[in-house]
């Protein structure tokens, strides 16, 4: 993705939470510094009840329209970014009373995990990797909105598409050696799946087994040429409403192939059509969930260093 439009988007997902936090349709998700990292126009509007009430009802008019299924899918979509921020920190919290000690949120954008949730802050290490330009501008929010950044919290410049995420890390105070979970959500997408995989292996060569990942993923039917025009025009739709072109998906069958190569099994996987079992329809509001997308939970099963092949020969 263009550095202007991971901006763009750092800020769109901060509003969304905002909303979220403000309107009374929905309990998906609830942020009450979103707003601190918004324009102050956005911040102003998430917080009008008239406009909560205008932007309630613009989203009820259309996925109560058959004719707007492009623009109810867009909208799904672009919502799931509520649902796997609600679902990966829900996984966090359990894994931390099971030992997790460090949280890496790849991509962090405007995320405001580690003034949120303290009450999980206080048990980890918390490495927010992103772009220095996004980091930047989040850095002077954090300054103008006269937030304390916690001591155990570390802030990682990364361009995603020149440097190995490993490499940022052995750089920092990271610790390979402790339990960690990764967010890495809203990127894979975006990422050819040699890169994809290649970023796997190289986390699973240098933590092993403690390691874990939760991310969302792309429908591969979507990218499927020889299926119906509608998944074709869904995704051009997608391309003229971002301006970035979503290029990977993967089937569940490809997915778990991929895992196994890169030294990852599953935990859990769950589909877009089941998404919306996770939650109540009163929790989830005005953000319902995309059928397209999916939620993976991954786990490293190598030794730190050694590949499958080399284990297997060592017993």
């Amino acid at each position: 993705m263009a550095r202007d439009s991971l901006k763009r988007s750092a800020i769109a997902v901060a509003f969304l939470r905002a909303i979220a936090t403000n309107s009374s349709d929905t309990k998906l998700f609830e942020d009450p510094y979103a707003e601190f990292f918004l324009p102050k126009r956005y911040g102003w509007l998430a917080k009008r009840e008239r406009f909560l009430k205008r932007f309630a009802r613009r989203v009820e008019i259309m996925e109560s329209n058959s004719q707007t299924r492009y623009r109810r899918q867009f909208w799904r979509i672009m919502t799931q970014v509520l649902l796997r921020a609600r679902y990966t920190e829900e996984v966090l919290h359990n894994r931390i009373l099971e030992g997790v000690k460090q949280y890496i949120i790849l991509g962090a954008g405007m995320d405001t995990f580690i003034f949120r949730r303290t009450d999980l802050l206080q048990s980890i290490r918390v490495f927010e990797l992103d772009l220095p330009s996004t980091q930047q501008l989040k850095l002077r929010r954090v300054e103008r909105a006269h937030l304390d950044v916690p001591s155990n919290v570390y802030f990682l410049p990364i361009d995603f598409e020149k440097s190995s995420v490993v490499d940022v890390l052995k750089a920092s105070e990271f610790d390979p050696k402790l339990p960690t979970l990764i967010g890495w959500n809203g990127v894979t997408y975006y990422l050819p799946k040699k890169v994809i995989a290649s970023m796997l292996r190289e986390l699973s060569d240098y933590m092993g087994e403690n390691v874990e990942i939760v991310f969302d993923y792309a429908d591969g039917r979507l990218f499927n040429r020889s299926l119906s025009r509608w998944w074709q025009k869904l995704l051009r739709y997608l391309y003229r409403q971002t301006r970035e072109p979503l290029i990977t998906g993967f089937d569940l069958e490809e997915l778990e192939s991929l895992l196994e190569e890169s030294g990852f099994t599953m935990v859990k996987h769950c589909a877009g059509k089941e998404l919306g079992d996770l939650y109540s329809r009163e929790v989830l509001g005005i953000f319902q969930p995309s059928k397209f997308m999916h939620f993976a939970h991954i786990k490293g099963v190598c030794s730190a260093g050694k590949s499958d092949t080399e284990i297997n020969n060592v017993a």
